[in-house]
């Protein structure tokens, strides 16, 4: 067993006993939370999960999806769907678009003319109705320092709100 991996064996899964967790993604690319999970569970078999939703743009990684992992509701417009329908969730995982922020784009963020600056609000609507247990939102260097630093304040008092 890859020695960075040895830690996962003492997961502990013992307060969900064949409870499945229920997880979704956002700006899902090709399933690197799914590829984690599959990781856990050859390792603790205990872990049983069920993806509800992911939601992509790009067709060829929404084709890889499809190929490598079991079929669920799949969304190509985060802003164009009901997020009032959307189930309760245990994980839910987002990468939101990190080309307005990155120091490698041109760091318009809030202010992308592609609207992709505030698609992060998109998560926070998923959150509030989903009410997932865990919640991890992924994205680039940059975004701490991007705009002196207030876009990412703004974004940490958006979660606090959430409670």
């Amino acid at each position: 067993m890859n020695r960075h991996l040895e830690f996962v064996r003492h997961l502990d899964v013992s307060n969900v006993p064949g409870k499945t967790l229920k997880i979704a993604t956002d700006f899902s690319g090709i399933e690197a939370p799914l590829m984690a999970l599959n990781i856990l569970k050859s390792i603790n078999p205990k872990l049983n999960y069920k993806q509800m939703f992911r939601c992509e743009v790009d067709q060829f990684c929404l084709e890889s999806s499809n190929a490598n992992y079991a079929e669920c509701t799949t969304y190509t417009d985060i802003t164009r769907r009901n997020h009032q329908k959307l189930p309760k969730l245990d994980i839910y995982v987002a990468g939101f678009p990190c080309v307005s922020f990155s120091m490698l784009g041109k760091r318009e963020g809030l202010e992308d003319p592609t609207g992709r600056g505030l698609y992060f609000f998109e998560c926070v609507k998923t959150i509030n109705v989903t009410s997932p247990t865990v919640f991890i939102l992924e994205n680039v260097k940059g975004l701490t320092t991007h705009n002196q630093g207030e876009t990412f304040e703004m974004i940490i008092d958006e979660l606090r709100k959430l409670g």
